[in-house]
């Protein structure tokens, strides 16, 4: 049984995968372009990496981190962004899963991981767009209640009937202490959360340990 619920990481029909959040038209930069140009194309765009492309396919990268390593007169005077970049590009496919794609950017310590598929670049995920997931996927922005259960005799089965709601995010658990952590989106706030609760009261073999409600945040203007 443990195994079974523990393999149900979200309680959507499918894990996030890669395509899904990355973003679809990277700035990228030609190998022939000054590193002057590579410099003033990060400033405008706010980006801290560029993909030095040609017809689509992958040449190699270059980061702010390497053009801070050159100085102004070199720069000035130089070598083309195909003299500095670099030509052994880490990459990732946009079928694999985020949590695949986090912890190899983790293990390498890099901020971002160009989308290759069929040998062309067909996007880039940043630790940006993760952070961005892990916050949809905990209801962070549209406001969530998380409400933390005993793992006792027959609350997985309530769990798993509770699986047919669409507010449901995520589910985990936690072995040590016994308790499995749910996570529901609640865009009205409290109206969502008092239903769920009340819902999730009437089955007797569940036994909520806590509760704590995160208010939807309000649109920037």
């Amino acid at each position: 049984r443990r195994a079974r619920l523990e393999a149900v990481g979200h309680a959507s029909d499918r894990s996030v995968i890669v395509a899904d959040i990355m973003s679809t038209d990277p700035v990228t930069i030609g190998p022939a372009a000054a590193l002057t140009e590579a410099a003033t194309l990060m400033a405008e765009r706010r980006v801290r990496r560029l993909p030095v492309i040609s017809d689509g396919v992958v040449l190699g990268i270059i980061t702010l981190g390497d053009l801070r390593a050159i100085s102004d007169d070199a720069a000035r005077s130089g070598p083309s962004v195909a003299a500095q970049m670099r030509t052994s590009v880490l990459h990732i496919a946009p079928d694999c899963t985020v949590e695949e794609a986090a912890s190899r950017m983790l293990a390498e310590k890099v901020g971002a991981l160009p989308v290759i598929a069929e040998g062309r670049l067909v996007g880039i995920i940043t630790e940006s767009d993760i952070f961005r997931c892990l916050v949809d996927m905990l209801g962070g922005r549209c406001g969530a209640l998380q409400v933390t259960v005993a793992d006792v005799a027959g609350a997985r089965e309530k769990v798993g009937l509770l699986m047919r709601l669409p507010s449901l995010r995520t589910v985990r658990v936690d072995a040590q202490r016994n308790e499995m952590l749910l996570v529901f989106s609640t865009p009205r706030g409290l109206p969502d959360a008092r239903h769920l609760l009340e819902e999730m009261r009437a089955f007797s073999q569940l036994c909520i340990v806590r509760w704590r409600l995160t208010e939807p945040q309000e649109p920037r203007l």
